[in-house]
C-alpha cells in the first residue's frame, strides 16, 4: 500500500512511498539531479536511489531499504559508533561526488551550471533526516532527498553533517533535533573525525565555515532565490538559530583546544 509522508516537516512534500518506487514532486532542477544520481550509481555508489521516471511534474525513484533517524534519534545515531559511521559516510560521499562530471548546462534548485575551479557538486542538505540506517546494523545505507544539490566548495557536506551529529549546538537545540540526553560532544567529535580521517580541529573549522555559509544562504536566497524552502527557513529563524550555533561552536572549539593542550 502506498504511504504519503511529509518529510522533515518544514513543508508539505507530497511524497508517496510504494513497495518499490517513491513518487515525489519534481522541479526545474530534477533532470539534473537525476543525471547526478545515475552517474553516482554508475560509479559504484549504492547509497543513492536510482531514478526511474520523470513525468507530469513528478519524479519516480527506487525505494532504498533502511531505517530513518527516528524520534528521538535511533540509539545507533546517539552512540559513538553512530558518529563514526556518519564520518565514514561523509567521506565516502565526498569521494564519490569528487568524480562526478557535471554538464555545463545543469540546472539546480538555487544555482546553474557546472562547478567552478576548486568546487564540486554537493548534496547540500546532508543532515540525519536524509540518511537511512541499515536494518541489521549501525551503518548508514542510504542518502536521500537530493533536491538541494548544487555546486559549492568540496567539504560543505562534511561540515553540515558534523554540525548535527556531534552536535555543534547547545543541549536544548540538540534535544529538539533528536538527542534524548545531552551528548558527549568531545567523544562524538573524535569519532566523527576518525570516520572522515581528519583531525578534530579540522572538523570544527569546517563546521564553523559551513554554519556561516548556511546562514548566508538562508538570508540571501530567501530574498531573491526561486526556491520557497529558503523563505520558509528564514521565516522560522533558521539563520538566527545558526548564528547561535556558531557562537556555541566557537566556545566549544576554545574548550576543545584547551582540553587538548592540557592533555
Amino acid at each position: 500500500m502506498d504511504e504519503r509522508v511529509r518529510g522533515a516537516g518544514l513543508v508539505e512534500r507530497g511524497v508517496t512511498v510504494g513497495a518499490d518506487v517513491v513518487t515525489r514532486p519534481a522541479g526545474h532542477w530534477t533532470a539534473s539531479v537525476h543525471h547526478l544520481l545515475r552517474s553516482l550509481r554508475a560509479g559504484g555508489c549504492d547509497l543513492v536511489p536510482r531514478p526511474v521516471g520523470l513525468t507530469a511534474g513528478h519524479e519516480q525513484l527506487t525505494v532504498l531499504a533502511g531505517r530513518d533517524q527516528g524520534w528521538p534519534f535511533l540509539p545507533e545515531i546517539q552512540s559513538p559508533r553512530g558518529a563514526f559511521e556518519c564520518g565514514v559516510l561523509a567521506r565516502r560521499l565526498t569521494e564519490a561526488l569528487d568524480g562526478y562530471v557535471c554538464p555545463p548546462d545543469a540546472v539546480w534548485q538555487s544555482a546553474a551550471g557546472a562547478p567552478g575551479a576548486g568546487m564540486r557538486v554537493q548534496h547540500g542538505d546532508l543532515g540525519p533526516w536524509n540518511l537511512l540506517w541499515s536494518p541489521t546494523g549501525p551503518e548508514v545505507c542510504g542518502v536521500i532527498d537530493w533536491d538541494m544539490a548544487e555546486p559549492g566548495y568540496p567539504t560543505y557536506d562534511i561540515g553540515f553533517l558534523a554540525w548535527f551529529i556531534i552536535p555543534v549546538m547547545d543541549d536544548e537545540r540538540a534535544r529538539q533535533r533528536g538527542f534524548a540526553t545531552p551528548p558527549d560532544r568531545p567523544t562524538r567529535l573524535r569519532e566523527f573525525a576518525r570516520g572522515v580521517d581528519w583531525s578534530p580541529g579540522d572538523v570544527l573549522a569546517e563546521v564553523d565555515r559551513t554554519q556561516r555559509e548556511f546562514a548566508r544562504r538562508v538570508v540571501t536566497r530567501a530574498e531573491s532565490g526561486p526556491a520557497p524552502v529558503w523563505r520558509t527557513l528564514r521565516d522560522r529563524d533558521f539563520h538566527r538559530h545558526t548564528e547561535s550555533d556558531v557562537e556555541y561552536g566557537r566556545n566549544f572549539a576554545n574548550s576543545w583546544y584547551g582540553r587538548e593542550s592540557a592533555e
